[in-house]
């Protein structure tokens, strides 16, 4: 089989649509993205009925909030109950690291409260607990500024406020389930999940940085009386605010019960420096709490942070369609090129009479080399089909498995904690095809598959992630992996994951030698010299393109949603 000028040619067209289409759903996507607001809102108000009514398995529901949190229960809360608000982690979008926010120059955590225990899953994300917040809450009781302590930073922490300001870092609360936001633009729908530490403002003597130390929390709750008692929480907005309280004093005369309603004033922001004559810079942080009744109900409580997000949707279906297309094309391309060599053959052997060992040629060049073994290491390919064997399987698993709604995958903690898992209870199909397909190459030492089988693919993810882990341990980012983490996913891997393993390996072995349907030579056939398009450096450029532009938006979504 050789490449000739005209198949070049037919193929390079095919290589510059794929490219030039994924430019043009990209200036699409721009071109959505840049509309007015109005129309946006239209198609994501359209989108987010559509998307009520979508379910799994042709299962309509009746709420946004059964579809993203299936078997999940409102809760009704009496009035005056004390209600506990956590504080998770401190994440920006332009930095990969998050950090602890009790690790800041804050108040020091409560005492009081319980720690909301996470799953495998969100441990191997690195987060394991959300801590209590230090502010009080009783249901339908709004509370004027409220101090909470004062605290001295100095200049390394005072630079650490700066450094996240300026990569705008924001602090993650919820409660009852329910992310903190801030309201941009009430009109247009614009929020941001989470606060900023603080914010910069450029002046006549350059840019200055200031720090937040004030809460306007304002809770959206719902009630209905002819359904159920209580109140359910539909909202949780937060208002920061810099304000600067007096120090010398335990009761500041700027927050006291009776003052609500704090705003930012241009006089009176508290500035991350330390004032003259000064070691450290002294802040006093406060809240204040008002309660709002709401007409949104518990089931469309999500709908503010889904409407406000830009919808991806189309333009992902877009991308899907544009990688299928492409692939479906080269496919066809290839099929048309096998399929005219084929008719070739066989109008020469039904003109020519009974073709001889002369007269070969084409695919019939290939069919005593077809199942000949690797000649460098039968090992290695027989372990890497084993673990892609061990991936396929999880795969599918996992598919089935979010059809049938025993995964969600909005839970990405729980998502990858089954998918962790289904990968240790899948070991013994690594072994098992890794043992088969040595047998057929000739191989005898199944004690040294079974090991590399087993510790291949889990040994070099290891490496990496404890690499990653300690690089994220030396920045102090709060989702660094902790040891114990480390030592049961050891223990995991050994005494669950090993024995599968040796157990595929061992069946795999004992079962009969599977038989190939030709015969190999005893020596190999040279292979000619090729004229091939990779031979290029232009030529290998197309081809990587090709391939990047069709899998990568799609690695994206994946691990976005995983992680």
């Amino acid at each position: 089989m050789r490449w000739n000028n005209s198949r070049m040619k037919a193929i390079l067209p095919l290589l510059l649509w794929s490219w030039c289409s994924e430019l043009v759903v990209g200036d699409a996507a721009q071109n959505l993205i840049g509309s007015e607001a109005n129309v946006v809102n239209d198609l994501l108000a359209k989108n987010l009925r559509q998307r009520k009514k979508r379910g799994i398995l042709k299962k309509r529901e009746v709420s946004l909030a059964s579809v993203l949190f299936p078997r999940v229960a409102p809760v009704e809360y009496p009035t005056g109950q004390e209600m506990s608000m956590y504080i998770d982690l401190v994440t920006s979008r332009q930095s990969n690291v998050p950090f602890e926010y009790y690790k800041l120059g804050v108040c020091p955590p409560i005492a009081a409260g319980r720690k909301m225990k996470k799953n495998l899953g969100e441990k191997l994300k690195g987060h394991s607990v959300s801590r209590p917040a230090p502010y009080q809450l009783n249901v339908e009781r709004d509370l004027g500024c409220q101090t909470l302590c004062q605290v001295e930073i100095d200049q390394k922490k005072i630079d650490r406020f700066i450094r996240l300001t300026r990569q705008r870092y924001r602090v993650n609360l919820s409660l009852d389930g329910l992310p903190v936001y801030v309201q941009q633009n009430s009109e247009l729908n614009i929020i941001n999940k989470g606060y900023p530490i603080g914010a910069r403002l450029k002046d006549g003597d350059g840019t200055n940085f200031y720090l937040h130390n004030h809460l306007r929390f304002t809770i959206h709750f719902h009630q209905d009386r002819t359904n159920f008692n209580g109140n359910r929480i539909v909202g949780f907005e937060v208002k920061p605010v810099s304000i600067q309280h007096e120090t010398n004093s335990e009761t500041p005369s700027t927050c006291t019960p009776e003052t609500i309603g704090i705003s930012n004033k241009l006089n009176s922001l508290v500035k991350l420096e330390i004032p003259i004559n000064e070691d450290s810079l002294k802040i006093i942080y406060s809240y204040e709490v008002a309660w709002q009744e709401s007409g949104t109900t518990w089931a469309d409580r999500w709908d503010i942070y889904i409407d406000a997000c830009v919808d991806e949707s189309s333009l992902h279906h877009a991308r899907v369609i544009n990688s299928l297309f492409v692939f479906v094309a080269l496919l066809v391309t290839a099929t048309l090129t096998f399929v005219g060599m084929l008719r070739k053959d066989y109008k020469d052997i039904i003109f020519d009479g009974e073709p001889t060992d002369d007269d070969d040629k084409g695919w019939k060049l290939l069919h005593a080399d077809v199942f000949r073994p690797p000649s460098y290491s039968p090992l290695a390919l027989s372990v890497l089909i084993g673990n892609g064997a061990q991936i396929m399987i999880i795969v599918i698993c996992t598919f089935i498995l979010i059809s049938f709604r025993v995964i969600n995958p909005m839970k990405k903690g729980q998502a990858l904690g089954a998918i962790f898992m289904l990968y240790i209870l899948s070991g013994g199909v690594c072994g098992y095809v890794s043992a088969r397909l040595f047998k057929v190459f000739g191989g005898n030492n199944w004690k040294m598959s079974t090991i590399w089988s087993a510790a291949t693919l889990p040994g070099f993810l290891m490496t990496l992630f404890l690499i990653l882990n300690i690089m994220l341990t030396a920045a102090g980012a709060a989702n660094s992996v902790s040891i114990w983490t480390i030592l049961l996913i050891f223990i995991l891997w050994t005494c669950m994951s090993l024995p599968l393993v040796f157990l595929g390996s061992y069946l795999g072995f004992k079962g009969e030698k599977i038989s190939v349907p030709t015969k190999t030579n005893q020596i190999a056939r040279v292979v000619p010299e090729q004229i091939r398009l990779g031979d290029s450096l232009f030529g290998s450029f197309l081809i990587g393109l090709t391939a990047f532009s069709t899998i990568t938006v799609e690695i994206y979504m994946i691990m976005s949603t995983i992680w």
